[in-house]
């Protein structure tokens, strides 16, 4: 971080520093800083698509999901085929309980770039809070063709499968899961998931 800091003192406007700044300070556990370092960067560089797409995960991050979907407004206005543009909308919608909204957004993210593992992941979980789990281990299974160790593909295919009665599969998955991101299951109890 000293070197982000460092950066900023020689020049406060360089959009990109508070941008990279960004990931440490959401990694460390400092989500409310990173939100000002991206809320600086938007404003010194506001067609910045990395910036706005940035502000809207660190948003959700911080349960800010109407925020979140005004900054993916902006990423979609500069590059309307920005994938996390997609993304982040079908998630915050997802969210707030936009299932239609949700699902309209991850089925785009998936047009754009099949082979997006969080689009597939994404379509997944909107699937899997409309009770769909056949069509949400598909998508599921399709992200961990592409990334075997996702922790998100893993622990939603878990849960898919104890749902319909793969038990032992389905909690393995989940156990592996849970060996790469400790903090899997609060994911996604937030979007109203959970085993």
């Amino acid at each position: 971080m000293a070197n982000w800091s460092a950066a900023l003192a020689v020049d406060p406007t360089y959009a990109e520093v508070y941008n990279d700044r960004v990931f440490l300070r959401h990694t460390i556990g400092q989500s409310e800083a990173a939100f000002v370092d991206i809320n600086r960067a938007v404003d010194l560089a506001p067609t910045y698509v990395l910036a706005w797409s940035n502000r809207a995960n660190i948003a959700i991050a911080l349960g800010r999901y109407d925020d979140a979907l005004s900054s993916v407004d902006r990423v979609l206005a500069l590059d309307p085929v920005y994938v996390w543009g997609h993304v982040f909308r079908a998630r915050a919608s997802l969210a707030l309980g936009r299932l239609d909204d949700a699902m309209t957004a991850a089925t785009e993210a998936v047009r754009l770039d099949p082979a997006a593992t969080h689009a597939l992941i994404e379509r997944a979980r909107i699937n899997q809070r409309r009770g769909d789990d056949l069509r949400a281990f598909g998508d599921y299974d399709a992200a961990l063709r592409i990334d075997a160790d996702d922790a998100w593909g893993l622990y939603g295919r878990g849960l898919t499968q104890v749902r319909l009665g793969r038990t032992a599969d389905g909690q393995a998955d989940m156990a592996r899961a849970v060996a790469i991101r400790a903090d899997i299951a609060e994911d996604f109890a937030r979007y109203g998931i959970r085993p």
